[in-house]
């Protein structure tokens, strides 16, 4: 082994560390709405007791598409959309 390969190795070692431990963390699971589980909704509203009424669902601005993607309330998410005004209060 010449000295360049061993320096070059040398240099790698703490990059293969990283990368084992990072491999050997577990992964976040993610419940999503159509998962086992998601809180019914008798679940979500104890937990909205429990919080002081603080806790309130959120729902998709595109949703509307999703139950009418040609319906008039489709249309006006995406005008709003290309609102500059609007889209900059989304993205905060």
């Amino acid at each position: 082994m010449n000295r360049r390969d061993f320096l070059t190795a040398a240099a790698a070692l703490p990059l293969l560390a990283i990368g084992r431990a990072a491999a050997m963390q577990p992964t976040v699971a993610r419940v999503r709405p159509n998962d086992a589980g998601w809180p019914s909704p008798a679940l979500w509203e104890e937990l909205r007791q429990q919080t002081g009424g603080r806790l309130f669902a959120v729902r998709s601005p595109l949703a509307a598409c999703r139950d009418a993607p040609v319906g008039h309330a489709c249309r006006e998410v995406f005008r709003e959309l290309k609102n500059p005004t609007t889209s900059a209060m989304i993205q905060r």
